[in-house]
């Protein structure tokens, strides 16, 4: 099964209210005025990292296609390639919403995190998704 993934407003949404909130903190705590302005930056590369990478995938390794195999194995394929990498999902969570994934690709130690946010994908796609994952890991 191949799954596109799409942008998805409700994980912007999501990103953009969680560094709001850390921004109103930063300037409720007693901190000198350069480390407020570059823990406020820092915030501010953070978002449109995370908005790049998991929300509107614009970034060249967010991953824009899912392939699910057996037994773990997939295949990844980024906004920056055009072919097909192989890997396997070392550990996923399932939420109503969302589903995130760590996949290891054949020959890195380090996984890759990979958000699907419900909007961001078709709903019979996402369903056999998380049908799939919870098969896997029963």
């Amino acid at each position: 099964m191949i799954i596109n993934i799409k942008k998805s407003n409700t994980a912007a949404l999501v990103f953009l209210l969680v560094h709001s909130g850390a921004l109103v903190l930063l300037g409720i705590l007693p901190l000198p005025v350069g480390v407020r302005a570059l823990a406020g930056l820092a915030l501010a590369l953070d978002l449109y990292f995370l908005l790049g990478l998991h929300a509107y995938r614009f970034h060249r390794r967010a991953v824009v296609a899912l392939r699910l195999g057996t037994a773990g194995a997939c295949a990844v394929r980024t906004r920056g390639r055009r072919d097909w990498c192989r890997g396997e999902i070392v550990s996923h969570t399932l939420w109503p919403g969302a589903v995130f994934l760590v996949i290891r690709q054949s020959g890195r130690r380090i996984g890759k995190s990979v958000v699907i946010p419900a909007d961001a994908v078709d709903a019979e796609h996402f369903r056999c998704l998380r049908a799939q994952l919870v098969g896997a890991s029963a």
